[in-house]
């Protein structure tokens, strides 16, 4: 699991400086469709309770989310680390909190109508999840630069340029995926490339 932040300058994980450093680098016009905002709410009921859920969307300032609407990428940013902050002490820690945050909300999503669509889309099988990455990116998340290839008959590399998102939460995510896929033995590791542009190797047997 990897460590945040990766530069000197940068403030601690889970920090309130770490967050505003991360608010730093959005703008007003990022954003992203609902359904992540769907994801964090429904991995903090499942790993949480319903008080936490609630505080969550006191920090949105909205009353609910639409799965295809899009909201402010700050929005869910600070809803994703008042979760992951609620949830440390039962996890072990921010960092593990975030990975389990992540792991829960793709796993959720591939037992959805629209992730059965996407994994059939992608044939259930890992080369065409990791190879398809950066359009399925893009459908969601219009400001990430997302590339991948494959490295080996069950290796790749995904890389993430600036994404606001700690990589604890993508790896769990990342790993989620790829069971979805029928991946067995599946790792995914964290390569800092900058403060927001990260290289997540996903290996499997």
């Amino acid at each position: 699991m990897s460590e945040e932040p990766v530069t000197d300058k940068s403030p601690p994980l889970g920090s309130e400086e770490e967050l505003q450093w991360r608010l730093s680098y959005t703008k007003p016009e990022d954003k992203t469709v609902g359904v992540f905002f769907l994801n964090v709410m429904e991995s903090v009921r499942h790993l949480g309770n319903e008080e936490a859920v609630k505080r969550c969307m006191e920090i949105s300032g909205e009353s609910k989310f639409l799965e295809y609407f899009s909201y402010p990428l700050s929005t869910l940013l600070k809803m994703t680390y008042t979760a992951a902050r609620l949830l440390s002490d039962k996890y072990g820690g921010f960092d593990k909190a975030l990975w389990m945050m992540g792991y829960q909300a793709a796993s959720g999503f591939y037992k959805s109508t629209s992730g059965r669509l996407m994994m059939m889309l992608n044939q259930g099988m890992p080369r065409q999840v990791l190879e398809n990455m950066p359009v399925t990116a893009k459908t969601t998340w219009k400001d990430i630069d997302v590339s991948a290839k494959m490295t080996g008959p069950h290796s790749g590399i995904v890389i993430f340029k600036h994404d606001i998102i700690p990589r604890s939460y993508n790896e769990g995510a990342f790993q989620a995926t790829f069971e979805a896929a029928q991946a067995k033995g599946v790792k995914v590791r964290a390569r800092a490339l900058g403060p927001l542009d990260t290289e997540y190797e996903i290996t499997w047997d």
